[in-house]
């Protein structure tokens, strides 16, 4: 929980150094971190479910190891809001203002 609230305050941090919606992009990290951990544990769920239909497994084979499982999860969800941050440490492009168009010359020959 500390780490999503880290990715937070540091989103936060990034967005408005850059002119970027502060509290947009914080929600943004913080749903990466968890979105990214959930699917992580998702995928091992069905990498295990799939293993233990080949082989001869009891019928929990994770007990236990919820813990690992979930220390493991934090590498991905860190990765993903890593590149969230490099994504906002660049500068937005600006706008270029070429000023207003030539006007009409309506067939006169300059």
């Amino acid at each position: 929980m500390l780490l999503a609230i880290l990715a937070a305050y540091f989103g936060y941090k990034k967005a408005k150094a850059t002119g970027r919606n502060g509290f947009l992009w914080a929600a943004i990290s913080v749903g990466a971190f968890i979105g990214m951990q959930f699917l992580f544990g998702i995928a091992v769920g069905f990498a295990v479910m799939a293993s233990s239909g080949f082989q001869d497994l009891d019928n929990d084979p994770l007990q236990g190891h919820e813990a690992a499982v979930g220390f493991a999860a934090i590498v991905p969800a860190a990765v993903v809001v890593w590149l969230i941050f490099r994504y906002l440490d660049r500068m937005p492009p600006d706008e270029e203002v070429n000023g207003p168009p030539e006007p009409p010359t309506f067939g006169e020959d300059t």
